[in-house]
């Protein structure tokens, strides 16, 4: 399976900073073109693990290699809806994944998962096998506002979060309404910078990146520890 791996790097910034900085990124970049006409756009996550909660576990104690798997929505959208497993291996990572109906998404919200076995997508049917070997299940919505950013070298993508909110209630995906609990401390934002290969020099400069120190912080992992 050719995949392309990114790296991704995390700060945590201030709410009262975050204006500032998105106005220099709106001077420079192209926003992201499926931002709403306020300037951002809604992600809604249902995180799923095993009996064994391993996703939170290697998170938590900070293991070299992570594997989560995730439905993710965007701005309420149900007809885009997507099973994803992502990677991440030591600096790097990937995802992969395949789109799902919204009556599918709401099988597996109910425990059923055996449509994955006959499947069309070969990703999906691959789902189904890690479900029984592993009772993934349903465990957390995470959902904030996305500022996202494009510069056009080595397809670098900028990205500033807010309104961080989580919920343990997996039935609630389909809940139109925004819902959640806040899991950052004075309204705190993430800062995300992802690229293939390398950063262009002038991206350190324009987000402010001199003595930031890095997050390893996990949106899923802070909203299951806050349970």
């Amino acid at each position: 399976m050719d995949v392309q791996y990114r790296h991704e790097k995390k700060y945590r910034i201030a709410y009262a900073e975050k204006e500032l900085l998105l106005c220099r990124l709106r001077a420079a970049l192209q926003v992201d073109p499926h931002a709403l006409p306020q300037g951002y756009y809604n992600v809604r996550t249902l995180y799923l693990d095993d009996v064994n909660d391993s996703a939170m576990q290697d998170t938590v104690t900070g293991a070299p290699e992570k594997v989560k798997y995730r439905i993710r929505m965007y701005n309420g959208d149900t007809s885009y809806i997507r099973l994803e497993k992502k990677v991440k291996r030591y600096g790097g990572g990937y995802k992969v994944g395949a789109l799902l109906s919204a009556d599918e998404c709401r099988r597996i919200l109910a425990g059923d998962c055996a449509f994955l076995r006959t499947h069309d997508s070969a990703f999906l049917r691959a789902c189904y096998a890690v479900s029984v070997a592993g009772g993934l299940r349903p465990k957390l919505i995470v959902q904030y506002d996305r500022h996202a950013f494009i510069c056009p070298q080595d397809d670098v993508r900028i990205t500033v979060d807010e309104d961080i909110r989580v919920c343990r209630i997996p039935d609630a995906f389909f809940d139109p309404q925004p819902f959640g609990t806040s899991v950052m401390p004075n309204r705190e934002c993430i800062l995300e910078i992802k690229y293939t290969h390398f950063l262009p020099d002038y991206v350190p400069l324009l987000v402010g990146l001199q003595n930031r120190p890095l997050t390893a912080m996990s949106k899923f992992s802070a909203g299951r520890l806050y349970y």
